[in-house]
């Protein structure tokens, strides 16, 4: 024996203006996580890039050095 049940779900009508809100909103949270990616990386500071510069300096002093011998 089969049992049918009816479930009412109630509708809600949303309009234009809930939408358009919703939408910018959402939109606005996508920008500002981006925005803090952003600021995220800028931080970012490795000692690395300090030797990768040191070792570009100290190259091109080298090369100086031995063009003024």
């Amino acid at each position: 024996m089969f049992v049918l049940f009816t479930i009412r779900s109630s509708k809600k009508v949303i309009g234009l203006d809930d939408l358009l809100t919703d939408h910018y909103q959402e939109k606005s949270k996508v920008i500002e996580r981006e925005s803090k990616r952003a600021k995220a990386k800028k931080k970012y500071d490795s000692d690395e890039d300090d030797f990768d510069k040191e070792a570009l300096l100290s190259k091109q002093i080298n090369e100086c050095h031995n063009q003024a011998w």
